[in-house]
């Protein structure tokens, strides 16, 4: 649900281009962004834009004592990551099924237009992702899953409608916060914020390869939804030693429910764990600089020869020849992962 600031002569109760001296510890200020306040006897709303090249970054900050409609554009046919980090309430969207909760992140899809959000009561903080349609194909190098899910969507998918929720994890909230909290400047603070745009990219992509088979389904199938949650949670502890008596305790459901939600989605809760640790892994030999041992104990495995193991029976190859494949990773061999 992307914010896109009219026209100064079509803006009434926006005032432009804020003095950042006159807010206090308790907004974020985004370098580089254009800002509007919407101020009202009911309402006090920031609002930061900033355009980079096939995204747009768009920070919401207010504090309102009634509902404040508040009028935005989508120029273009596209998709919105809503990253909600504070709410107190729950009264978010015009589709009462597609409530958000602060702690989630939400993806929807939506065409062109004019619309009106009703602003609910209450004090709010969120950034959003906004990547047009049109610009998908940018994502395929870094993100082949996340082009083909989003290339599909857009293709065959329900309009204005939402995609997934999703838990904001540790990691996924220390990038947004490095993102809100940027010092830079100019064209570093671009490059900066591309960095940290891939970090949010890429916990997306991770979600799609654990639990993707479910979101077409998400909002029309109470089992879907389940199933979802519960992927979710072993997608969050993959570190963990997960079992099935111990999901069937955090989710308080028998284990007949359990192996039938997993049932029908082809596979069983082992195949679904492992697949899980083996996708993610694969993500991070790739993505990132961690050493082997530590990426084996990430996704649960304490023995990293056992996790090679695993890797190979999986793959067909082992860690090692990822990182050897990837010339960035490279240095992290499995001679130096102990």
């Amino acid at each position: 649900m992307a914010f896109f600031v009219p026209e100064p002569e079509n803006a009434d109760g926006f005032h432009k281009q804020i003095d950042k001296d006159r807010f206090g510890l308790n907004h974020w200020l985004l370098p580089e962004a254009d800002r509007w306040l919407m101020k009202t006897a009911a309402a006090e709303i920031l609002i930061q834009q900033l355009a980079l090249s096939d995204f747009r970054l768009i920070a919401l900050q207010g504090n309102t004592t009634e509902k404040q409609p508040l009028k935005y554009m989508l120029p273009a046919r596209g998709f919105v990551f809503n990253y909600i980090l504070q709410a107190t309430t729950n009264a978010w969207y015009e589709h009462k099924e597609d409530l958000m909760h602060s702690g989630r992140y939400t993806l929807f899809f939506y065409e062109p237009g004019l619309r009106t959000w009703n602003v609910p009561k209450g004090i709010f903080s969120l950034l959003q992702l906004y990547i047009s349609a049109e610009h998908i194909s940018s994502l395929n190098t870094s993100f082949p899953l996340t082009t083909a899910f989003l290339s599909r969507q857009a293709e065959t998918g329900k309009k204005n409608a939402v995609l997934g929720s999703f838990q904001i994890n540790a990691e996924l909230n220390q990038s947004i916060w490095k993102i809100i909290t940027c010092k830079f400047s100019g064209s570093t603070a671009r490059k900066y914020y591309h960095l940290k745009i891939a970090e949010l990219l890429f916990d997306f992509c991770q979600q799609l390869t654990i639990q993707g088979c479910t979101l077409p389904l998400l909002h029309h199938n109470p089992d879907a939804r389940l199933l979802q949650e519960v992927l979710e949670y072993i997608h969050n502890n993959l570190h963990e030693h997960l079992h099935i008596a111990g999901i069937m305790k955090t989710f308080h459901i028998s284990e007949y429910k359990l192996k039938k939600l997993f049932h029908d989605t082809g596979k069983s809760f082992a195949a679904h764990l492992t697949e899980a640790r083996m996708k993610k892994s694969m993500l991070l030999l790739k993505n990132t600089g961690r050493k082997i041992a530590v990426i084996a104990k990430d996704v649960g495995y304490v023995n990293p020869s056992k996790f090679s193991h695993m890797f190979f029976k999986h793959y067909g190859i082992f860690p090692r020849d990822v990182r050897l494949s990837s010339p960035d990773q490279a240095k992290d061999s499995p001679d130096q992962s102990s």
